[in-house]
């Protein structure tokens, strides 16, 4: 018996075009008699150990799996034309992913994959032949380098990417059995061009100083990615905003910047103090909007978008001249992306309860308010409710920062 130990090194959770670094162990575990194999080694010649385990291949891929609402998305002809024949039964490789090969390779596969691939890396051989005497291991070491634009890690409403290593093993005689670890992966916008940034760091005149140092210090993919992150998202832009209805001025807000990271706090400021209209209550909430394309919509009549509500927050606000809130960002969330099937975006909606009359100088409870006199509020105000969206931009984090916040595992154990 083998017992398969698959490790992912240190997370499972990456950028888009980075690499992914996985251990694979094999250990005959088969436990002998040392008299059983005493007479078997004599009676046999030593032609055939005792105990010895054969295993014919081990493979690995890595997969995205899509799969669609599909009442309300129509799958383009570009992906249906990627699908092969669920009939043949040639040509079918050792690809993992539950929609490729024929119907006898999909017999293999574990039940409950539904969808189609929205990306397969190429299968990595990791042995051929092996055999493993009783107590013996051998390791291998899987490297995949995820491309730019494969689409994020994302669970919506209409879609849904998820990412999986595949790990497949046959021993001789024996049915292919499938280990699988799940994974996470975030995407960087503009990460496919940050080759300028690159070649701005790099020196374009050599010293010759004898006594510097020629070495250059090479960057790791993921110091330039998080570099890349860092100046978008530090660009600050202080936006005013003047909230208004048709009665006159609500308030002000301001907001220091529109483009944040995972993880980090939203912070807006409000102003009250111009105000023409009293607001008895506000409320902010962070907001995904998914959009399907237009060739992908299942019917015309149906609504494009649906939104999806996160983090709130909500104050009474009666007689504040001004006041601030603070937003996080939760680490699951995916950042903005588009796809070929859904563009998500970000928003800050906010809700205002107003009052349509003078809170200050008006009658309540059937007598005048004196002006020396401790303001006490109507037992019944008339409101309504004024709706505001602003478009914000959500980006990656640092995957370092982002594993803990789902607990996952990073091994997978199998017994061939």
């Amino acid at each position: 018996m083998i017992e398969v130990k698959a490790s992912l090194i240190g997370r499972n959770v990456y950028i888009a075009g980075e690499q992914l670094h996985c251990i694979v162990t094999l250990t005959n575990v088969t436990q002998l008699d040392s008299s059983k194999s005493t007479n078997s080694s004599s009676s046999n010649g030593s032609k055939d150990e005792v105990g010895v385990e054969r295993l014919a291949w081990a493979s690995a891929q890595i997969h995205c799996q899509c799969v669609i609402n599909e009442a309300r998305i129509n799958l383009p002809q570009e992906f249906k034309n990627n699908q092969r024949n669920p009939d043949q039964t040639v040509d079918i490789g050792t690809y993992f992913a539950p929609n490729r090969g024929s119907s006898i390779w999909k017999l293999l596969l574990p039940k409950g994959d539904a969808g189609h691939s929205a990306y397969l890396s190429k299968p990595q051989v990791l042995c051929c032949d092996l055999a493993l005497r009783p107590g013996c291991s051998k390791t291998f070491h899987y490297v995949e380098t995820l491309p730019y634009n494969c689409p994020p890690s994302y669970r919506g409403s209409n879609v849904k990417y998820a990412y999986k290593l595949s790990i497949g093993f046959q021993k001789l005689h024996s049915t292919m059995k499938l280990s699988r670890i799940p994974m996470r992966v975030i995407n960087i916008n503009g990460i496919d061009d940050m080759q300028q940034y690159m070649e701005l760091a790099e020196p374009t005149e050599v010293s010759t100083n004898p006594f510097l140092s020629h070495i250059k210090k090479e960057c790791s993919f993921l110091d330039n990615a998080l570099e890349v992150l860092s100046i978008q998202a530090s660009r600050r832009n202080l936006g005013s905003y003047s909230i208004t209805n048709k009665s006159g001025l609500v308030g002000k807000f301001n907001l220091y910047k529109l483009a944040y990271r995972l993880g980090e706090d939203i912070l807006g400021y409000f102003d009250f103090s111009e105000a023409q209209i009293s607001c008895l209550q506000y409320t902010v909430v962070l907001q995904s909007l998914e959009e399907i394309r237009k060739d992908c919509i299942k019917h015309n009549s149906q609504n494009r978008s649906m939104n999806a509500s996160y983090s709130r927050f909500s104050e009474a606000c009666i007689s504040t001249i001004n006041t601030h809130f603070i937003l996080p960002i939760p680490l699951t969330i995916t950042p903005g992306f588009e796809s070929n099937l859904v563009t998500l975006r970000w928003r800050l909606r906010f809700e205002f309860i107003i009052s349509t009359q003078d809170l200050a100088n008006n009658d309540y409870n059937g007598r005048k308010h004196l002006p020396d006199e401790a303001w006490q509020g109507p037992n019944e105000v008339e409101t309504e409710s004024l709706v505001w969206d602003l478009p914000i931009e959500i980006l990656a984090t640092n995957p370092v920062q982002a594993f803990p916040a789902v607990p996952a595992r990073l091994t997978a154990n199998l017994l061939l």
